[in-house]
């Protein structure tokens, strides 16, 4: 008997999680090729993450750390296509960094400061970097 495989990354996920309720999601599955999973139509970035994600500096897919020092919060993230953040746990993606990280926290928090990318920085440097602060 033959065996079927699916292989997907994050980004997937988060897209489908992300789809509005309304929204038809058309998934391609070609037998046999890589990359078989196609969305039908490409995602614009909306929101607060969008100057991020438009300059490549936080593509779709990237998991976030919630750190702040002195305190207990831990959390992550996967960055929606449309430029929501997905919190681990949470079934609907929160629309800014910090709605995302009061969320987790139970704290009004500057979600700027406190969500870091794989490589330590915060969504405030790459704001920086980007020129859009």
């Amino acid at each position: 008997m033959p065996t079927i495989s699916f292989h997907y990354d994050k980004s997937l996920i988060a897209r489908i999680v992300d789809a509005a309720e309304d929204e038809t999601l058309h998934v391609t599955l070609t037998l046999g090729a890589a990359g078989g999973l196609q969305a039908a139509e490409p995602v614009v970035p909306h929101g607060p993450l969008a100057p991020l994600m438009n300059a490549g500096l936080l593509p779709a897919g990237t998991v976030l750390a919630l750190r702040r020092p002195g305190t207990d919060w831990a959390g992550s993230a996967v960055v929606t296509p449309r430029g929501k953040l997905l919190v681990e746990g949470r079934e609907t993606p929160f629309p800014s960094p910090s709605t995302a990280a009061t969320a987790v926290t139970g704290n009004m928090v500057n979600g700027w400061t406190v969500w870091h990318t794989p490589d330590g920085r915060t969504l405030e440097d790459l704001r920086h970097e980007a020129g859009a602060d």
